[in-house]
């Protein structure tokens, strides 16, 4: 379940370094700035009781709820710094008692890939038939039996492997692994705030003005274990779906790259995965009135995830939208969660008819799209 990292940490909640500031910046050695720099006495305390809290709630789950429970403990109990040894110490013991119980589950079984493929590639027999079995129905498991076909040379289970992905269901992996995180941190301890320690809790963590409520903090930590547990590898859609026996047309490999890489254009509920899916296919179908139509859709995918840091921006001061937004990521996907936040706060979903991504290769990758007839 430990797949790799490809999306941005906290996407639609964060500004970016150097963002725009609501306020202007302090002056240098203001009581502002010293208080943005140094975390008060106050909230030293609040933070160490905060940790204690959800180290317990971490052990409790890992105690009570089986393989479930231990891997959400992985989630909870994250270490502080590299010299964070006590933590280290626990998560090896969840470790351990997961690698001693046997492979049942789908979230298991990923969690088992992960660790197998840490450092390369995972040709553990064993892991992938446990993939197979416990997630028969999902297209990140066939890329993956694609990716150790390839690795064999055994180019009919590669195009195999390829055609079952491409019938696969886009969304199972992702829907799973929300059901998981959502799980364990609705019912993350919260100690109780002041108002002060509010405000100064907010600013580090989504660096805003306002104070940060309590189900905002559940949140914003239950959307970081999404990005870095929900997220699939999406070099193998690439490996096998880019140049080479795809772009063959006419042959097998191309029709199952084909269908697998539209499907990802229009199924795909994340923003990484559904931009990927519209460029592949548009190379896939070339200058065909079908690739000019998923140009123009990339087009309009594109100007959404543009929109982001403005929509983040515009919602900092606005106490439980951090939670409202990623509760909807959790529930409806990123795509449908950015286009309601969107709408709630005013701002275009649709791109302007001139408007064109400022940057390459994103320009190049819409060129030449137009809108399907209608």
């Amino acid at each position: 379940m430990r797949w790799m990292l490809t999306g941005c940490l906290l996407c639609g909640l964060v500004l970016p370094l150097g963002g725009a500031a609501t306020e202007p910046s302090p002056s240098p050695g203001s009581d502002t700035e010293r208080d943005a720099r140094a975390p008060s006495p106050q909230l030293d305390a609040w933070q160490a009781e905060s940790r204690r809290q959800q180290i317990a709630y971490a052990r409790r789950l890992a105690a009570a709820s089986g393989t479930r429970g231990l891997l959400q403990a992985l989630m909870l109990d994250l270490p502080q710094g590299p010299d964070d040894d006590a933590t280290q110490q626990r998560r090896q013991q969840y470790e351990q008692a997961l690698a001693a119980q046997p492979i049942l589950d789908a979230e298991h079984a990923w969690h088992a890939y992960g660790r197998c493929r840490r450092g390369g590639e995972c040709s553990d027999e064993g892991v992938l038939a446990a993939l197979r079995a416990t997630d028969p129905d999902n297209v990140w498991t066939w890329l993956t039996m694609a990716d150790a076909a390839q690795r064999r040379g055994d180019a009919a289970a590669v195009l195999d492997a390829l055609q079952r992905a491409a019938a696969a269901d886009i969304n199972l992996g992702l829907e799973r692994v929300s059901r998981l995180v959502l799980e364990a941190f609705d019912a993350l301890p919260v100690p109780p705030m002041s108002d002060a320690i509010a405000v100064e809790l907010g600013y580090p963590l989504l660096q805003r003005q306002g104070p940060l409520l309590a189900d905002d903090r559940r949140m914003v930590f239950a959307m970081a274990g999404w990005t870095a547990y929900a997220l699939p590898h999406f070099h193998s859609l690439s490996r096998h779906c880019r140049g080479g026996a795809a772009q063959a047309r006419g042959t097998p490999h191309h029709a199952a790259c084909l269908r697998l890489t539209t499907r990802l254009a229009r199924e795909d509920s994340t923003l990484v995965g559904a931009s990927l899916g519209h460029r592949l296919a548009a190379e896939l179908e070339g200058d065909t009135p079908t690739g000019k139509a998923l140009r123009a859709s990339l087009r309009q995918l594109r100007w959404q995830q543009s929109q982001r840091v403005a929509a983040s921006e515009a919602t900092q001061d606005q106490p439980g939208e951090a939670a409202r937004y990623v509760r909807d990521v959790l529930t409806l996907g990123e795509r449908t969660a950015l286009q309601a936040q969107l709408r709630r706060l005013g701002r275009a979903v649709e791109a302007p008819p001139d408007w064109q991504p400022p940057e390459q290769p994103a320009r190049s990758q819409v060129r030449g799209g137009q809108e399907p007839p209608s």
